[in-house]
């Protein structure tokens, strides 16, 4: 899961865009599935999780302890791009103006133009995970 949200996240700052497929992503669900062997090891190492593919922490994960936290915070560190997560599940989130992204390998791809439409996706798609929990944002590294 991480390694879908974070090469989603990686190819929107590189194209400063929204992705308009899955193609562009550019990577097989089987080149995704051996990476993601290898990402694993590092799930309680978030710094070099991220350094391995690219992309450079920007202030720590965080504690959070709702949508409009993910919303506002991503909103207020515009180009960069969010993960965030719940006991048991990660997703992404970009803030653009009038181009709101969320992104959950269960359920997929939503774009909305406004916040409030945004925000109802996700709550209702992450309820059943319970709470969310903590996030990090994310930019290409230098």
């Amino acid at each position: 899961m991480y390694l879908y949200i974070t090469e989603l996240g990686k190819k929107t700052l590189k194209y400063n865009r929204g992705l308009k497929s899955y193609g562009e992503i550019g990577l097989t669900d089987h080149t995704m599935n051996a990476q993601m062997s290898m990402l694993r090891r590092f799930d309680h190492d978030p710094v070099s999780q991220s350094g391995l593919v690219d992309l450079q922490d920007i202030g720590g994960d965080r504690v959070i302890t709702s949508v409009d936290d993910v919303i506002n915070i991503t909103k207020q560190n515009t180009p960069h791009v969010a993960i965030f997560w719940t006991d048991t599940h990660t997703m992404g989130y970009r803030y653009s103006h009038l181009e709101k992204e969320f992104f959950d390998n269960e359920v997929g791809l939503y774009r909305a133009k406004k916040t409030t439409d945004i925000k109802q996706i996700m709550s209702k798609t992450i309820s059943p995970y319970g709470p969310v929990k903590g996030m990090r944002l994310l930019k290409l590294k230098a």
